[in-house]
């Protein structure tokens, strides 16, 4: 098989925030994203799709059943992101009777996104071509082709039909991000909201990380029912608790815990309250409760990127290397525009099982090193390569001026304290303190 394709004057904010937002907007290419869900409260001009039914290009009419079965199944897989709207399949075949355009499409179901795609059977396989099209602007943003054999057809469309979903999935969030950044804050909806914070978040700095809580309460506020912001503020308190921004760090973790459990109640079938439980959980150290609220959650949405490296990060940490690595793997043949952060996480599976060079060749691939610099700095001085581990060290230290072995060793949620201890005895030798 191959495929191509707070308060936002709060006196601890210390980077202005104009300068956070032209981060945001030069910070996000054509095509990155990140993966998250809804569906339910979204209004339906929002983050809403229609899928066209696959054309059968070979004219074959035995395979009308399959251009069916792998529209349904895309269908399916899309409505277990709870941030998209998707337009039901009968409805998608009686509009694609009437031969429109993208943009009539659009206006006719009060949709913003339209798939559109086909499938051709080839002398040694099958084909399947999908274009992404903005609706309005009738642009191609995302578009990728699968080819497989002829010899297992049910493999095929279960292949195609999972990478397409999580790709839309992606693509339109990313596309979403994009207009959320050009748009005034005031215009924004709960969702654009959460989108903005949600990029700060990952940035693992201080002061992104209270702006981004300024516009998930903003979010909440907006929309009091939308499980997400519970679970995105959530999440901003469990960094705050890891990189010892907080005067109370425990309280922080306390309440990261009770807005993700918040979260859950607002919305049970949101794959991401799960995961941020799962989250706050692992670094209360509560293992057995981390992994079970991660199962929930890949049991709701095995789509969702994200949530997939998340678990492997979290079974890292357990000592179940093998189906870490296995997790973070499948996420990125998800998301081919993953970020970061996975392979932070894959370099970190890496090197708990002893695989320094996987590590450092996993890691540097990432386009901003800066969470990287503790494993490559350990990777490099057990194997060592002492000037690279003390670069990165240097690196390391501009980057967390407040860093501390004493305060990781106790953020680190290792079942088993051997990977720690090496990674604690590399970070030594590289000259951290």
């Amino acid at each position: 098989m191959a495929f191509r394709a707070a308060s936002e004057h709060d006196d601890e904010l210390i980077v202005p925030v104009a300068a956070l937002e032209r981060t945001m907007a030069s910070s996000i290419p054509d095509g990155h994203s990140w993966t998250t869900a809804r569906q339910a409260r979204v209004v339906p001009n929002e983050c809403s799709i229609a899928l066209l039914p696959l054309r059968n290009l070979s004219g074959n009419p035995k395979d009308e059943p399959l251009c069916a079965g792998i529209t349904g199944d895309i269908i399916h897989n899309l409505t277990r992101f709870r941030d998209l709207t998707v337009l039901a399949q009968h409805s998608a075949l009686r509009i694609k009777a009437l031969a429109l355009a993208p943009r009539q499409i659009a206006e006719r179901l009060g949709v913003r996104y339209v798939l559109i795609g086909d499938l051709q059977r080839k002398a040694d396989g099958l084909e399947v071509h999908a274009r992404l099209l903005e609706a309005d602007s009738e642009e191609i943003i995302w578009s990728m082709k699968f080819d497989g054999p002829l010899g297992d057809v049910f493999a095929f469309q279960d292949e195609v039909t999972e990478v397409i979903a999580a790709n839309l999935a992606a693509e339109i969030r990313a596309a979403e991000l994009r207009r959320a950044v050009d748009s005034a804050p005031a215009e924004l909806s709960a969702y654009g909201l959460i989108l903005r914070g949600e990029f700060l978040t990952h940035q693992y700095q201080r002061a992104a990380n209270l702006r981004a809580r300024f516009l998930f309460e903003r979010a909440r506020r907006v929309d009091p029912g939308y499980g997400r912001s519970y679970a995105a503020l959530s999440r901003t308190f469990t960094l705050d608790w890891r990189y010892a921004w907080s005067k109370n760090p425990m309280a922080c973790l306390d309440h990261a815990l009770e807005l993700a459990e918040r979260a859950i109640q607002y919305d049970a079938f949101d794959a991401r309250g799960h995961a941020e439980l799962g989250f706050a959980c692992l670094y209360r150290k509560q293992h057995d409760a981390a992994l079970a609220a991660y199962e929930r959650a890949i049991e709701l949405n095995p789509n969702d990127a994200d949530i997939l490296a998340e678990m492997g990060d979290a079974l890292t940490f357990v000592g179940q290397h093998e189906r870490a690595i296995q997790l973070l793997t499948h996420a990125v043949r998800l998301n081919p525009f993953y970020p970061d952060w996975y392979l932070w996480n894959l370099g970190g599976a890496y090197f708990n099982i002893g695989d320094y060079r996987s590590a450092i060749d996993t890691l540097e691939q990432m386009s901003d090193r800066s969470e990287a610099h503790r494993l490559l700095a350990s990777s490099y001085a057990h194997l060592g390569n002492m000037e690279e581990a003390r670069r990165h060290a240097a690196q390391l230290m501009a980057v967390h001026p407040n860093f501390s072995i004493s305060h990781w060793r106790t953020v680190l949620p290792d079942w088993d304290q051997e990977p720690l201890e090496r990674l604690i005895d590399g970070m030594r030798k590289a000259g951290l303190k």
